[in-house]
């Protein structure tokens, strides 16, 4: 029964194919960047994002949430999230200073606050630093605004036809619809968070907590808390990543539909029926619009206001609570073993 529920597959695969280079890249950075193969993905989640036809959709949510719940106290200096690949002066000599750690034998960064020399021979990191933003002026505007409206109408579908099913009790998971429509909002609270959290506890990991807030604030009290143990981030990213499974698990059990005669009595085409619902495509098209994206941008952008949301030490001490359970122990069983990996002079 387990097997067929799909619950041990997703494990694996997000533990391994996740969580495994979030550890091994909160560790060794520089090095992980320099990984053959990564300006590919980089290039190519590049091109992804300037089609736009599927994600614009999450730029909207991001200006919703910076213009309206994040919009206080923004005169506030908000805790530095400045990335060290943004201020690289490749003009300066065959190394460049950058804001990190000191240089190890490994490659690896440890402690916030020296500086790190990093060679030429860095040649993917050059590259990434060199690397031009696409600017909204070098875009014509209607196609920006087609490609805006055709990601907002693709996601608000989608949204309908998931409203759709769970009034009509199609879900995988049958429940009855008022219980279904808890469930659902509660797993996107709960993504909205973790997805966040992920972004901005990376990004003030190495700030003191005087430079994140006020004390007895959110803010302050996470990063004395991450400050206890050199381990506790990665704690905290093993035990997110079972919060994770489990919310992004329960959130596929109700945007996805075996049982579909309602929508075969409706206007829709059954060929899109089969391609768009069954699949569950819109159930991660509207988890990605609507949770993963607007999340991941707000605190990147704000870091220390997404730490001061109410809940979110409820959210990292319950991830560092599964890590102690051991349940998720076999991240640092793979987090060792890349480890050995990186300490080489092979990648």
């Amino acid at each position: 029964m387990l097997i067929k529920t799909g619950l041990p597959g997703v494990m694996i695969t997000l533990t391994i194919g996740q969580l495994f280079p979030q550890l091994i890249a909160d560790e060794y950075t520089i090095r992980f960047i320099n990984i053959r193969g990564s300006l590919f993905f980089i290039k190519a989640a590049q091109f992804i994002e300037s089609i736009g036809i599927f994600t614009h959709f999450s730029w909207v949510m991001s200006y919703t949430l910076v213009h309206g719940i994040f919009a206080w106290g923004r005169d506030t200096p908000d805790c530095s999230s400045d990335n060290p690949i943004d201020s690289l002066d490749l003009s300066r000599s065959t190394h460049t200073l950058i804001w990190g750690n000191a240089p190890s034998s490994s490659g690896r960064s440890q402690v916030s606050g020296d500086v790190e020399m990093l060679s030429h021979d860095d040649v993917n990191l050059l590259e990434i630093a060199q690397m031009n933003p696409i600017q909204s002026g070098a875009i014509s505007s209607l196609v920006t605004l087609l490609k805006l409206v055709f990601s907002s109408g693709l996601t608000l579908f989608a949204a309908a036809l998931i409203f759709y099913g769970i009034l009509f009790n199609q879900p995988l998971l049958s429940v009855h619809p008022a219980l279904l429509l808890v469930l659902l909002f509660s797993c996107m609270a709960a993504e909205f968070y973790l997805e966040g959290l992920q972004v901005a506890v990376l990004a003030v990991q190495h700030k003191d907590a005087a430079e994140c807030g006020a004390p007895g604030s959110n803010a302050y009290r996470v990063s004395e808390l991450i400050d206890t143990d050199k381990d506790t981030v990665k704690r905290f990213l093993i035990g997110r990543q079972f919060l994770v499974v489990l919310s992004m698990f329960t959130m596929a059990s109700l945007t996805t539909y075996a049982n579909y005669h309602h929508y075969r009595q409706s206007f829709l085409p059954p060929k899109l029926v089969g391609t768009f619902v069954l699949t569950g495509f819109c159930g991660v098209l509207f988890a990605l619009n609507t949770v993963q994206l607007p999340a991941q941008m707000v605190a990147k952008q704000y870091p220390t206001k997404f730490l001061n949301l109410p809940g979110t030490i409820g959210f990292i001490k319950a991830a560092l609570y599964i890590e102690s359970s051991g349940i998720m122990h076999f991240g640092w069983v793979l987090f060792h073993i890349g480890k050995k990996m990186f300490d080489t002079d092979s990648l």
